[in-house]
């Protein structure tokens, strides 16, 4: 039975929520990442300098920041998602997500809807009491047992995992809304509410950092944590960002080229120099492997640098991405308890509980120091 044959019949048993992805920053444009079939060829994504694509927002890298003007940018916004308003970003962004993921070969394109099928089947399953979850008839758990095998085939014999698959989603989800992304920050206005949790957590790293040391922004986008660092007196040098989507870098690149800009997988992240603090700002949840993610994190740290792990939304917005999205976003943000368990951390400023008085006013930040 083929896997776009199971997305049917699992749908007649369980509704899944397809409610798109929210901001985590306030002018995020929403995506609906559905399952299509017919999808190509997949070019693995390496670690590697610079964005490369098409020259999007501000054209080619200068030595000086480069913001284009708002009647460029919505130029651009119609020529490449066929209009301004958000319905249609939203649709222009789908097609090209679309078209990236019909450039699947065929084995990729069936072992990405098989962990997509399970990544949704595993998540309602463990929303539901045991009391409805004993009566999903065997026909169905044997389908569900069925896919898993043949996703486990996939991957041992084409040398695959699971984290290579949620990041095929994820590089074309952040690709294609890139310039959208950028659209939005040059001609709209981060809320202010939103504005000083951020800069709280780029002034916690600022001073980490001191007038010599060097930051790394995981999941850093087009830069968007640049003119906060600025602002808390970080020299553009001291930056150095890390995004898997190469369009997302290209972008950095493009509007803050004289920091340092590396399109590539975290995981596969090897640089050159220590840094003293690494930030994760609405980004801890889009990996794979949140506590696998601060491990390697720790790694890259000078004794005594600090990881600051920030959402300005909080714990609960992250939590209805999850209900959102199972397949994005498959967990919430650290507790306390899980980020004092980690080895080679230690815990010194504590998160906002979801839906505290604290998140309201502080959002979600975390701060850990190498021990």
């Amino acid at each position: 039975m083929s896997a776009n044959t199971m997305m049917k019949s699992v749908f007649l048993v369980l509704l899944f929520l397809a409610l798109p992805p929210k901001s985590c920053l306030g002018f995020h444009v929403s995506i609906d990442l559905r399952t299509s079939p017919g999808r190509s060829r997949f070019q693995p994504f390496e670690a590697a300098k610079g964005g490369g694509g098409s020259k999007g927002f501000g054209g080619n890298k200068s030595s000086k920041p480069k913001r284009p003007n708002k009647a460029s940018v919505v130029k651009q916004l119609q020529k490449k998602y066929g209009g301004t308003s958000p319905e249609d970003i939203a649709k222009g962004t789908q097609r090209i997500i679309d078209k990236r993921l019909q450039n699947l070969s065929s084995h990729m394109q069936e072992a990405v809807d098989l962990y997509q099928y399970i990544q949704k089947w595993n998540y309602q399953i463990n929303m539901m009491s045991a009391s409805p979850s004993s009566r999903i008839p065997q026909e169905q758990l044997d389908e569900v047992k069925r896919a898993e095998e043949e996703l486990d085939e996939l991957l041992k014999t084409h040398s695959l995992t699971t984290a290579d698959l949620h990041n095929v989603l994820q590089a074309a989800t952040w690709d294609a809304s890139a310039d959208a992304k950028v659209a939005r920050s040059i001609t709209g206005n981060m809320p202010t509410d939103i504005q000083r949790k951020v800069q709280k957590g780029c002034d916690t790293v600022a001073t980490a950092i001191g007038v010599d040391g060097v930051l790394l922004d995981v999941g850093c986008g087009f830069g968007v944590m640049a003119p906060f660092f600025k602002k808390a007196g970080v020299a553009a040098s001291q930056i150095y960002g890390i995004d898997l989507s190469t369009e997302m870098i290209r972008n950095a690149e493009t509007l803050y080229p004289s920091s340092n800009w590396t399109a590539g997988d975290f995981f596969a992240y090897h640089p050159s120099t220590a840094f003293d603090a690494i930030l994760f700002c609405s980004s801890l949840h889009d990996l794979p492997d949140p506590e696998k993610a601060l491990t390697k994190a720790a790694s890259l740290l000078n004794p005594e640098g600090i990881i600051v792990v920030m959402h300005a939304q909080g714990a609960s917005q992250v939590l209805n991405q999850v209900r959102s999205n199972p397949v994005l976003v498959q967990r919430g943000l650290p507790t306390v308890v899980e980020l004092q368990s980690l080895p080679g951390v230690k815990l010194i400023a504590d998160p906002a509980a979801p839906n505290s008085q604290q998140e309201s006013r502080d959002g979600y930040i975390a701060v850990l120091q190498k021990i």
